[in-house]
């Protein structure tokens, strides 16, 4: 699945309430961005990542933010403090 698909996928499960899965499938993103370093990849991750706020507070964005740091994208605490 492109990275692409995979936000696409992530904004679906966030429009039904599948945070864990969103958090899951964002995730994947994050890695094909942390891999290839995509300027315009990161900037949709951070997008997606903006979308994902209300929900800042569950266990499924706190983990989708350590791997965020793990893979050098300190993208979700950023995101979460608007």
């Amino acid at each position: 699945m492109t990275s692409n698909a995979h936000l696409t996928l992530t904004n679906a499960r966030l429009q039904s309430g599948e945070i864990e899965e969103a958090a899951r499938v964002v995730g994947n993103a994050a890695v094909l961005a942390a891999q290839t370093r995509s300027t315009r990849l990161v900037k949709k991750l951070r997008t997606t990542l903006a979308r994902m706020r209300p929900w800042q507070d569950t266990s499924a964005a706190m983990v989708l933010d350590d791997q965020l740091m793990a893979w050098g994208l300190a993208l979700g605490k950023v995101i979460w403090r608007g």
